[in-house]
């Protein structure tokens, strides 16, 4: 149950002091939500004493769910991250996480930001997953490491990743972002570690397989596993940037190409017309 000090209360009531006697009615906006104040009689600010505030905040024409969203949607934000705390929290941990970098003067990140402000919200409290931001205007060598071509941009790495992968998902709204999360947090099923119930049958028996390796046999295993993935991904960057210069061979190649035609053509085909007459 809400209560009188509760903090979206409060704001209430510091409003209502700024108000003049005699209000029939009071649209005051919190975010994007208009919350009407009913009629209070004749009594001044100052006339108004403790519970009077308590019940007209109590009187707000807004349900208990509707309030406790609206205070979580305004307190909630994603963790900011700079170039000195990056690495410690997003690179080889355990729990994954899902990033927004961004410009404060972007219209996009400005559009973005209410969506991911809930999403947020969702996991504000949660141990099994970090949501993180990154001013790329403050923190610009940290966005060119990451590859951040344009604002705003979501990138995420899944638990014990040392690279960070781009969000292809089309849908960026509130609902879109918290089932990626989901999914991010079950690494793809909905098996978890504390409830094994959740598992199939094969996670099961590979997760008490792996429990029953020794320290050093578990981090032998992983690197076994992880070798495979790692060799890929360097075989992948070293094809980009091979193509990357082959691509920039071609723009020179062309542009000679391009030279030697206006150099050339005129007299070339003066010199055929006199073969052939």
């Amino acid at each position: 149950m809400l209560h009188c000090q509760h903090p979206v209360f409060r704001i209430v009531r510091r409003i209502r002091r700024t108000c003049l006697a005699d209000v029939d009615r009071m649209a005051v906006m919190l975010g994007s939500v208009k919350i009407h104040l009913p009629r209070i009689g004749t009594a001044t600010s100052r006339q108004i004493n403790k519970s009077s505030y308590c019940r007209l905040a109590k009187s707000l024409q807004l349900t208990t769910a509707a309030v406790l969203a609206l205070a979580a949607t305004a307190s909630a934000q994603s963790v900011p991250l700079t170039s000195d705390t990056f690495d410690a929290e997003v690179i080889d941990v355990v729990r994954p996480s899902f990033l927004l970098f961004y410009a404060p003067w972007c219209g996009h990140c400005k559009a973005l930001k209410p969506a991911w402000n809930e999403m947020a919200a969702e996991y504000q409290a949660s141990t099994g997953v970090l949501i993180g931001e990154v001013d790329c205007t403050t923190n610009e060598d940290l966005c060119k490491e990451h590859d951040v071509e344009g604002y705003p941009e979501l990138k995420f790495a899944e638990s014990g990743a040392t690279e960070l992968e781009d969000y292809e998902g089309e849908d960026r709204s509130a609902e879109g972002l918290i089932a990626f999360v989901k999914e991010l947090m079950h690494n793809g099923t909905g098996c978890q570690i504390g409830n094994l119930d959740e598992c199939t049958a094969e996670e099961r028996d590979f997760v008490k397989g792996y429990l029953a390796k020794s320290i050093t046999e578990r981090a032998s295993a992983l690197a076994a596993a992880s070798a495979p993935l790692l060799a890929a991904k360097k075989a992948v960057k070293r094809i980009e940037a091979e193509m990357e210069k082959l691509e920039e061979q071609e723009e020179k190649a062309e542009e000679q190409l391009e030279e030697a035609k206006a150099k050339s053509a005129k007299n070339i085909k003066l010199m055929k017309l006199v073969d052939a007459y």
